[in-house]
């Protein structure tokens, strides 16, 4: 048998993870009223970019709504928002990613 020379293991504390604390929730709103949709999510230096599916989640795209770059998406509700799912993409200083989970929208008359 042969043995090798001792190994120094070093332990680093790690750099605040990513990781989202609040996830958006379904919200109901009547045809023409404000509503909002919100994340809450821990890391260091985040950047927030919301999505919508109008297709049940099949296909998503950048929305360019109020607050679409920050955690906080507004809308207002007309008929044909009925059903469409929004999501909120979140990215930290490190270009590390999480994506939330969806948020459907009920627009009521």
């Amino acid at each position: 048998t042969v043995t090798s020379n001792a190994a120094k293991l070093s332990i680093e504390k790690s750099q605040a993870t990513l990781k989202i604390t609040g996830q958006p929730q379904d919200v109901k709103a009547e045809v023409g009223s404000t509503t909002s949709v919100s994340v809450k999510a821990e890391g260091e230096g985040l950047k927030y970019q919301w999505q919508v599916s109008s297709s049940n989640g099949e296909r998503w795209g950048n929305t360019s709504l109020a607050g679409a770059k920050t955690n906080i998406l507004q809308l207002v509700a007309p008929s044909n928002y009925n059903g469409r799912l929004y999501r909120c993409v979140i990215t930290d200083k490190n270009g590390n990613t999480i994506i939330t989970n969806p948020a459907k929208l009920t627009v009521t008359e």
